[in-house]
């Protein structure tokens, strides 16, 4: 074969084009030899160099012509092709233009992340200089934070091509140029401070940069500058072919059986989030549907079927009575019952509850019990006697809705004295001077205090001995003083109050452990010590006699 017939890629030969491909790519996306790819796809070297030339003179003669003779578009369609093969993937980049439906380039890279991604950039614009934008298709999401540009999700008016664009400022073709010149004006300041004598000398060559960067501005058609500008003020690029890009909110489109769908998606970090609401129905039925996602270059997938019953009726919401006023007995909250039915099936149950005039509603779900085949709350009562305003609330599967008629019940005696334990948390053990420990509490009830009684006893007894205690003015609060029987052991107690309701109220029951310090007569100490000390310096003087022969034994 002559060299003279690299006018096409593909000529006519016995060799498969998928094994070229293939060999191709093992060549240029591996590290592996010539004569190893060559012996792995069952040809020779000399056939695999001469289509690996014809390869890349192809691609080189291709981006020539097309930047030199006809001009780049200023928006490129990009577009990836996986092909499989026995030994792995490869994956075909095509550049397109979107206007005249064109090829402008194209490349083979063993993967698809972001650095190979990165690189194929790169070389294209290092052929196509005057580039702004280049366009993903086939939803290509991991390409993101890339050096050429900011991600953003646009598509274009044509559903053939695009979902996402990658801006690619001018700026990015200066840079290089723009870095070396910073650069180097940076250490022309540097060497006028060290060297003043050259002050002249560097502010000349530091005039002629900035007139070359001047006169490159200039160069540029004047609609390359104002995207520049744009880019540089935080707007992005903007030009006369963006102008023609619409922002899609409906990426995707949902269908439904003989009723209307409305999707609304919001950007999450990973993916999509779809809300749908289907409009209501007063047909006594089945309601069957699911929901059809399609992308931009009309591919489809069909989800599972669901249904639901709807009857086109309003919920049935029937309030269990409760007797008014009603006496609470110190009890801190209302059940409230309800029983709700819907042939449709049930979304949620409610109930709209307030304690005062200005109608300030709290909403709180209602639980569904088994035993009774009702749905029922607890509702906390934050008051010792007044009203409580309620009505209940239920949504069925179909987008009905239906409440109950307001309900007001007057109750009383709600709540029953508060104890609170003082100098609780006790610490474990409980060092004391004295045999003796005194209890406090701090006793309250909208109403008046009748009685406290504290109840002990120690761990070495089983009978509880009950007493009243005392009311100190000074602190405002009940005190009790227990004698202990032992220097160290476990106290237990606990305490009750009766207000004028003959409300009562008890405290969990608590445990000490104690010790009692005893009194600590110095002279215990001083004693023993002062008679060994003694002893010790009478030792000493009779050796030092010794030694000097002044007695004998």
């Amino acid at each position: 074969m002559k060299f003279s017939k690299l006018n096409k890629l593909f000529i006519r030969s016995r060799i498969p084009k998928k094994i070229i491909i293939k060999a191709i790519y093992e060549y240029i996306g591996s590290k592996n030899g010539l004569r190893t790819v060559a012996w792995k796809n069952g040809l020779t070297h000399q056939t695999l160099w001469y289509w690996v030339k014809k390869f890349r003179l192809f691609r080189e003669s291709l981006h020539r012509v097309v930047a030199e003779r006809r001009g780049i578009p200023e928006i490129i369609v990009v577009d990836e092709t996986e092909i499989k093969t026995t030994q792995g993937s490869m994956y075909l980049w095509f550049a397109l233009d979107p206007y005249n439906k064109t090829l402008l380039g194209f490349s083979i890279t063993k993967g698809r992340s972001n650095l190979e991604c990165l690189l194929t950039f790169r070389y294209w614009f290092k052929c196509w200089y005057r580039v702004l934008s280049l366009v993903l298709s086939s939803q290509m999401q991991g390409y993101r934070g890339m050096v050429y540009g900011i991600l953003s999700y646009v598509v274009s008016v044509s559903k053939s091509l695009l979902s996402k664009v990658v801006y690619t400022p001018i700026l990015n073709v200066l840079m290089p140029p723009l870095r070396v010149i910073v650069g180097f004006i940076l250490f022309s300041t540097a060497l006028v401070l060290s060297v003043p004598s050259m002050a002249l000398v560097i502010f000349l060559v530091s005039l002629l940069s900035l007139c070359s960067i001047i006169i490159s501005f200039v160069l540029i058609r004047a609609w390359d500058i104002l995207p520049l500008v744009s880019f540089c003020l935080g707007g992005g690029i903007k030009t006369r072919h963006y102008q023609k890009i619409t922002d899609y909110s409906d990426i995707y489109s949902g269908s439904i059986i003989n009723y209307e769908i409305i999707l609304k998606h919001y950007r999450i970090p990973i993916g999509y989030e779809f809300i749908s609401t289907i409009s209501k129905t007063n047909m006594d039925t089945y309601v069957l549907f699911y929901i059809t996602l399609t992308d931009l270059l009309d591919n489809s997938v069909n989800s599972s079927t669901f249904s639901y019953y709807s009857d086109g009726l309003t919920l049935n919401i029937s309030l269990i009575p409760i007797n008014s006023p009603l006496d609470l007995e110190g009890a801190h909250y209302i059940d409230v019952q309800a029983n709700v039915t819907d042939r449709g099936g049930l979304l949620t149950v409610e109930v709209y509850n307030t304690f005062d005039e200005q109608n300030d509603w709290k909403i709180l779900s209602m639980e569904y019990d088994p035993s009774t085949d009702l749905y029922t709350v607890s509702i906390l009562v934050i008051i010792s006697s007044g009203n409580l305003t309620y009505k209940v609330r239920a949504y069925d599967l179909a987008g009905f809705s239906s409440e109950s008629n307001i309900t007001i019940i007057e109750f009383s005696k709600a709540l029953a004295p508060i104890i609170i334990v003082l100098d609780s948390p006790f610490s474990s053990p409980l060092v004391l001077e004295e045999k003796a420990i005194r209890i406090r509490a701090n006793v309250t009830d909208d109403g008046n205090i009748t009685n406290v009684q504290f109840s002990y006893k120690f761990t070495t007894e089983e009978e509880w001995m009950v007493e009243t205690m005392r009311y100190d003015n000074e602190t405002d609060c009940y005190f009790f003083d227990i004698e202990l029987p032992k220097k160290s052991g476990t106290l237990i107690f606990k305490i009750s109050a009766t207000d004028d309701s003959s409300l009562t109220t008890e405290t969990e029951i608590f445990e000490i452990n104690y010790s009692v310090e005893k009194e600590v007569n110095p002279l215990t100490y001083i004693i023993p010590l002062a008679a060994v000390g003694s002893i010790g310096l009478i030792t000493v003087v009779l050796l030092l006699l010794k030694k000097k022969g002044l007695i004998f034994r």
